[in-house]
Formats: C-alpha cells, sequence, structure tokens
C-alpha cells in the first residue's frame, strides 16, 4: 500500500484487477509490443538506427545493439504501462488503447 495525495494505493491490487477486468486487451497489447519488436529490427536492420523516430529506442540501440536495445525499449513501454495501471485500474483500458494504437502506428512506419 502507498499513500498519494491522502488517498490509499495498492498497486499489486489495482494490476490484479485490471488484468482481470480487461485480459483480451493487455493479450492485445503483448501482440502489439511484439510486432511493433519485429518490424522494429527489420526496419533497423534494412534501414539503420539513424532513421528510428523515437530518440530513447536509437540510443538505446547505439549504446546495447539492435536487438537488445528494442527489447528494452518495449520493456520500458510495459513498465510505464503497468506503473500508469498500478496508480489506478480504471485507467488501464484507456493507457493500453493507447500504447495498442502508438505501436499499430509504428508498425505501419516500421513496414512502409
Amino acid at each position: 500500500m502507498m499513500r498519494i495525495l491522502g488517498e490509499e494505493i495498492d498497486p499489486k491490487a489495482n494490476i490484479r484487477a485490471a488484468y482481470l477486468a480487461h485480459r483480451v486487451l493487455w493479450g492485445v497489447l503483448l501482440i502489439s509490443i511484439l510486432l511493433d519488436f519485429f518490424t522494429t529490427l527489420q526496419f533497423m536492420l534494412r534501414d539503420g538506427v539513424q532513421h528510428e523516430g523515437n530518440a530513447v529506442v536509437r540510443w538505446l540501440v547505439q549504446v546495447l545493439g539492435v536487438v537488445p536495445g528494442i527489447l528494452v525499449g518495449k520493456l520500458l513501454q510495459l513498465i510505464a504501462v503497468l506503473g500508469l495501471t498500478a496508480l489506478s485500474y480504471r485507467m488501464a483500458p484507456a493507457v493500453v488503447i493507447v500504447v495498442v494504437f502508438s505501436n499499430c502506428l509504428a508498425v505501419l512506419m516500421n513496414l512502409y
């Protein structure tokens, strides 16, 4: 339990409740993360790291290498979603949908 602005928050309970209430959305999120990972990998191997639009991912790839850099970038994305969900499970559907939409746009940009 933690207290933020006078309100008791149970991060584990929030994540669990959000997962149980929205399993399909979490599955779609994981699929979109995998698709973005593989299309980003293909894009970078084909066109080079310098064309990556996300400055954090570009830096991670330059420092860690292509596969580890993309993987860490995707893990950071998942951690951000989990962090926001931990604060409020009611926000989970909106956060997940925004990230899925973002990943879908990234997949399209990576392919074309």
